[in-house]
């Protein structure tokens, strides 16, 4: 086999000839990027809007939601959108709701946060100052319909931890606040723990509670334990109490703690 090296090809001067010095090439470093020049006679800008949609919030409690919507310049030339959208046909004052965007781009623009305007909607339903779940929630030529979560059924008479004894227990007392039966409730704890820097779920225990079924109006105990087998290092510092069916249903309930 011949093997011929890639410095042949340069003449006939070796590398450690000094007649023959070796040339580097020059370092390559990227381009700036240049900033787009968009002719002056072109076409105003324009906007399309597609996909709006919505998003629960991360952890966020029910009926808190974001909305967005897709915002496309078809024009030519770089504009501002300012969104204007609607609940059930009343338009919404919100002036920080403006994009810019570049010819030929799209971008995505909230158009509701948590806590705003929906979440409002869904407390007026939870205390029955208004009668409709189904809300239509419109931008543009664009709509979609939300339906809120049912109204609370069962409220939070009290609630504790207890971390003695070598077990933890969560107990209390929960109210039927509903006009009909509910079957098969079970209480679920959710416990948070911490390293002093980081805090995180550490165990969900459930157990069902004392009566079954309960009656409108009627409250009943309930009572979930889970061995405690959290290290020294850590530390139990909140806990979340729901309640579900046995087909895991939720069954949304009053409480102080957050959910």
């Amino acid at each position: 086999m011949i093997v011929v090296s890639a410095l042949s090809a340069c003449g006939n001067k070796t590398p450690g000839d000094p007649a023959s010095p070796a040339k580097s090439s020059p370092a390559l470093s990227p381009k700036p990027a240049s900033s787009p020049v968009y002719d002056p006679n072109a076409p105003p800008a324009a906007f399309k809007l597609s996909n709006l949609r919505v998003e629960p919030v991360p952890d966020g409690g029910t009926n808190e939601y974001w909305f967005y919507v897709d915002v496309e310049n078809v024009g030519g030339q770089t504009g501002t959108y300012q969104a204007t959208y609607r609940i059930d046909n009343d338009e919404v004052k919100n002036e920080s709701k403006k994009i810019t965007v570049n010819p030929g781009k799209t971008k995505s623009l909230e158009l509701i946060g948590p806590e705003q305007e929906v979440l409002i909607l869904g407390q007026a339903y939870d205390e029955g100052l208004i009668t409709e779940r189904q809300h239509v929630v419109s931008t543009g030529n664009l709509s979609m319909t939300i339906t809120l979560a049912e109204r609370y059924k069962l409220e939070v008479v009290t609630d504790n931890i207890d971390k003695a004894s070598g077990n933890i227990t969560v107990s209390g007392e929960v109210k039927n606040i509903s006009d009909e039966k509910i079957d098969h409730i079970i209480a679920v704890a959710d416990f948070r723990i911490t390293d002093g820097r980081i805090m995180w779920i550490f165990k969900t225990a459930e157990a069902p509670v004392a009566y079954e079924p309960v009656m409108p109006g009627q409250t009943t105990p309930f009572r979930v334990v889970i061995p405690n087998t959290i290290p020294n290092n850590l530390e139990v510092v909140d806990y979340r109490v729901t309640f579900k069916n046995t087909s895991g249903a939720s069954i949304r309930a009053k409480t102080t703690q957050p959910q």
